[in-house]
């Protein structure tokens, strides 16, 4: 656990990206995430708490990278961060 914290937009942002871009590998991606990370993405995410920055979205961000983009992480971000924006 880190003691960084970040608001729920930010992971929303995430799952719907995986969502509406990738929906046939949403199943996969959430399957790859580490145990701490799926308890926060099968859970309803609340826009105004604060979660792990780690767990909800270094994690997820890597296993998208994994899954969606053969292993390219820095795609992933790159191209997560222009659909959230």
């Amino acid at each position: 656990m880190s003691y960084v914290k970040l608001k729920g937009t930010s992971l929303t942002d995430l799952l719907a990206y995986v969502k509406d871009v990738f929906p046939n590998k949403y199943q996969a991606w959430l399957d790859e995430l580490p145990i701490e990370s799926q308890i926060i993405f099968k859970d309803i995410i609340l826009n105004t708490e604060f979660y792990d920055v780690f767990y909800g979205h270094i994690e997820p961000l890597r296993v998208i990278g994994k899954v969606c983009f053969d292993g390219d992480e820095i795609k992933a971000a790159y191209e997560c961060g222009k659909y959230g924006s």
